[in-house]
């Protein structure tokens, strides 16, 4: 005897949005992922240039264009 608690719709419908919901559910995990690596990163990078001497800023550095000697070749 089944008991009708435990039924299982098996039509084409039910098991799309069965395969839908679980896309989601992965998709959402490996963002959750993805944010945590991303900042262990930051904190393995931020170790690292304490070590080398430097010391954090408020502000990113951009580099100055080179300064060209003569005409572009090109």
């Amino acid at each position: 005897m089944r008991l009708p608690l435990f039924r299982r719709d098996d039509s084409r419908a039910a098991r799309l949005e069965r395969t839908d919901r679980l896309q989601r559910r992965l998709s959402e995990g490996l963002r959750v992922l993805a944010a945590s690596l991303e900042r262990a990163a930051d904190v393995v990078e931020r170790l690292r240039l304490a070590r080398k001497g430097y010391t954090p800023q408020e502000e990113w550095l951009e580099r100055a264009p080179a300064k060209s000697d003569g005409p572009d070749r090109r």
